[in-house]
Formats: structure tokens, C-alpha cells, sequence
């Protein structure tokens, strides 16, 4: 039903699991703040499977002085950058979940791209200092170290976006959405299906 205002006006009053349509794009806001995680996330991904491949490869024709420090600067770069594209759109209802995205996919992606960077070198030793065996044991070389330096950058990011989580948060509102959840009868944001007993 409509509801009157003061200045003899009226203004549907909107059910709350009715979802919010944008009229430019004609999705409800969970769908486009959907594609926003998604998009972020194949960028992240990317960005993690690209930079420290090349710099892999690089290090390999690189002067020997500098072929740790190449690989070493886009392992670091690509987490930042994979961070900072995170960092906005992960989950925050869980602890574990959160630090699990931050502190093991990430670094786990970004050392396994870096050690395939030097596996695809191998096949292509030609263009290297390295025979195709020693470039393939460079890569192996790599994997731990990458995972490790990854993770020392990564860890960062992930405590402060916790504290800002936890110093930011209202009880009163969905975790997902903002909706008020301080009044519901059951244990369900009605905005957008968010169950807060699995979510803690």
C-alpha cells in the first residue's frame, strides 16, 4: 500500500526481499555488485598468473647479479596488485575464509606461476644462459621462496583489511548488504538471503 507523507504526497513502500533494479544496466544490485567481485577477481588471477611467470622467464636472461631480484620484484608487485584488487570485494564473514583467500590462494597462485614461468622456459632454453634442465631446476628453485616472500606481502593487506573490518562493523546491519537485521523474526537477511548462522 502507498504511504502518505506529510506534504499530502505518496510513496510505495518497497517489500524487503524486493530487489533494488538499477535502471541503467537493468540488474538488481546483488547482480552487479556480483560482477564486480567476479571481474576483480579474474584481474587478480591474471595478474597473478602473468607477472610472475614473465619475471621468471626474465630472471633467466638477465645478468646472474640480478636474476634473483627479477623474479623476487614481480612476485612483490603482483601481490600488491592482487591485493589491492581483493582487498575491497572479499569475504568478510568469516575469519579463516578471509585469511585463507588472502594469506593462501593468492600466494599459492603467484608461486605456482612463477615456477611455471620457469618450467615454459625450459622448453625454450635456447633463449636463456640455462640448458633446458637447469632452467627447469631454477623454476623448482623458485616455488618455495615465491609462496613465502608472497605471503610476508600479503599478510599485511589482510590484517589491516581485518581491523578495519572489525572497527567498521554495526551489528544492527547485514554484513553482505547493510540491510538492518536488529528486527528480523528469523536468522535471514531478507535483502538479499544472506543466513547469518552460517555466516557467524
Amino acid at each position: 500500500m502507498p504511504r502518505a507523507h506529510r506534504n499530502g504526497t505518496t510513496q510505495s513502500r518497497r517489500r524487503p526481499s524486493e530487489p533494488q533494479m538499477i535502471p541503467s544496466t537493468g540488474r538488481t544490485r546483488e547482480q552487479r555488485a556480483a560482477h564486480v567481485v567476479v571481474r576483480r577477481w579474474l584481474a587478480a588471477i591474471g595478474v597473478s598468473i602473468v607477472l610472475p611467470g614473465a619475471a621468471t622467464m626474465l630472471g633467466l636472461i638477465v645478468p646472474r647479479n640480478v636474476e634473483v631480484i627479477v623474479p623476487a620484484a614481480g612476485v612483490v608487485l603482483a601481490t600488491v596488485i592482487a591485493c589491492r584488487l581483493v582487498m575491497p570485494v572479499v569475504a568478510l564473514q568469516d575469519s579463516l575464509e578471509f585469511f585463507g583467500h588472502f594469506c593462501l590462494i593468492i600466494p599459492l597462485v603467484i608461486a605456482e606461476s612463477a615456477a611455471g614461468g620457469g618450467v615454459l622456459a625450459a622448453r625454450f632454453a635456447s633463449f636463456t644462459r640455462y640448458s633446458a634442465g637447469q632452467a627447469a631446476g631454477f623454476s623448482l628453485i623458485v616455488l618455495i621462496p615465491a609462496f613465502l616472500l608472497s605471503f610476508i606481502v600479503t599478510l599485511p593487506f589482510a590484517i589491516v583489511a581485518w581491523a578495519r573490518h572489525l572497527k567498521t562493523y554495526d551489528p544492527t546491519r547485514c554484513r553482505k548488504c547493510g540491510y538492518r537485521i536488529d528486527n528480523l523474526p528469523g536468522p535471514r537477511c531478507p535483502e538479499c538471503g544472506t543466513d547469518f548462522d552460517s555466516a557467524g
